[in-house]
């Protein structure tokens, strides 16, 4: 037997305590080797199991020892998540207890599954496609519920339905090409050509259509980056507290607090938005300090959004401007702090930032945290995110697939209009319907697959 159908076993649940821990095996041997470690409640060795119904017993090691008591079940192929025999053991959530039921179970035949086996498994045996297998990772680490529904329909198969449709469509031309190929006439009519140039039209509208909501779904997949920046002991931690509604950073008085960059995920009005709270930058010779300022002018570079953060309690400085010039070609929003202070800094904001969006802030009492999220949410230019029905690319992947399908087709599109010879344009439109199966997996290379799945964590 080959590595790639070796029966596999891994901790499906994540580490620490909890109330239940589950272990998978999958693979042909998965009830052999759960016979060696499940016992009956009195000590005694189970019959026959019957395929999806739970068991109650005990999990022992190879000295007959009780590990735990456990409920499991058996799914035989192929009506498993893997499409393979499949063992489910559910014991107490304990990572010590759960690390030594599966080193019994790898001791008693299985090896340790690779992360997203059995989901790669799943993706072999026929029953999810690519678009599925990655939903569920997508699923797992979602941002926020919409972005969890989104997932969600993808894995019940929608985005391949969707897919499919498109790809019959295609075939649908290219079939009627090749029969006027194989049964070819005087000449060709014209209304003939104009159906097959409105067939394209429909099609390349579809897929255009998926593409402007790609990047919706690309919002909610990957989410947004705002950046907050300034001199030391301006409040961006602060800030990023207020918005988190939870103290989160570290705030001080003092100078240069910040000396990493603190990432912290936060939902804005539905949207995921990552915050990123970087080290005050100024003219340091504290290597330590300097490392901290490096990684804020890096993620300054790819931010959505920028939040300059000012004093009200002070005039601005020229550490002040010269971290504005800096960021001022950015998505900026000037975000005045500490107004329970006298306000000072007014009329200097019109002569250095008056081009600017200006908000006020006092981190401490929380005044004006809710204009100021209304206005991030503003300046991100996230109004496109309204419910909706259609399906969301989410995938980088996939979005490139659909950008070099559609290139076909509107070189298919031009090549019927010149007159171009009826196999050339089977050709053209065969490398859409290819683009179209990178979506799905039926036409992707080992190396890809390879990528996706190394993605996943164990036990998925």
């Amino acid at each position: 037997m080959t590595d790639e159908y070796a029966t596999i076993a891994a901790i499906s649940t994540p580490p620490g305590e909890g109330g239940i821990g589950i272990i998978r095996i999958s693979g042909k041997n998965a009830e052999t080797i759960g016979r060696k470690c499940l016992r009956k409640k009195d000590g005694a060795n189970w019959g026959n199991w019957r395929e999806r119904h739970v068991y109650f017993g005990t999990v022992v090691n190879e000295r007959e020892e009780i590990i735990d008591e456990a409920i499991f079940f058996l799914f035989r192929q192929p009506r498993s998540y893997t499409r393979e025999d499949l063992l489910e053991i559910q014991v107490h959530g304990n990572s010590v207890v759960l690390e030594e039921i599966l080193n019994q179970v790898i001791a008693s035949g299985a090896r340790l599954a690779e992360p997203g086996e059995f989901t790669k498994r799943a993706f072999l045996n026929g029953r999810i496609d690519l678009s599925q297998a990655e939903a569920v990772i997508d699923l797992i680490r979602a941002r926020n519920a919409r972005g969890g529904r989104v997932a969600a329909n993808i894995l019940t198969g929608e985005l391949r339905q969707k897919v499919e449709a498109i790809k019959g469509k295609l075939l649908y031309i290219v079939a009627e090409i090749e029969a006027s190929l194989d049964y070819p006439e005087d000449d060709i009519e014209i209304t003939q050509e104009e159906n097959r140039l409105k067939q394209l039209r429909e099609i390349k509208s579809e897929i255009q259509r998926m593409l402007d909501q790609g990047a919706v779904g690309q919002i909610l997949h990957e989410g947004l980056t705002v950046v907050l920046t300034g001199r030391p002991n301006v409040g961006k931690s602060s800030i990023l507290n207020a918005l988190m509604k939870q103290e989160r950073a570290i705030v001080t008085d003092i100078p240069g607090t910040t000396r990493d960059v603190l990432i912290e995920d936060i939902e804005l009005k539905g949207v995921p938005v990552r915050l990123v709270d970087t080290a005050g930058i100024h003219a340091s010779q504290n290597p330590v300090e300097q490392i901290g300022i490096e990684k804020a002018q890096e993620w300054l570079e790819k931010a959505d959004l920028v939040l300059l953060i000012l004093e009200a309690g002070r005039p601005v400085t020229q550490e002040d401007i010269n971290i504005f010039e800096k960021v001022k070609e950015k998505n900026l929003l000037i975000v005045v702090n500490k107004t329970d202070q006298p306000l000072i800094i007014q009329d200097e904001l019109v002569k250095h930032f008056n081009d600017y969006p200006v908000k006020y802030i006092s981190a401490l009492t929380k005044q004006g945290l809710d204009e100021l999220e209304t206005e991030m949410f503003r300046a991100l230019n996230v109004s496109v995110l309204e419910p909706d029905h259609e399906i969301l690319i989410t995938r980088t992947r996939h979005r490139n697939a659909l950008v070099k399908c559609l290139s076909a087709l509107c070189s298919a599109e031009d090549e019927i209009r010149q007159g171009i010879s009826d196999d050339l344009v089977v050709i053209t439109l065969r490398s859409a319907l290819k683009e179209l199966l990178v979506i799905t997996g039926e036409d992707v290379s080992e190396s890809i697959i390879e990528e996706i799945f190394s993605s996943f964590c164990i036990g998925k």
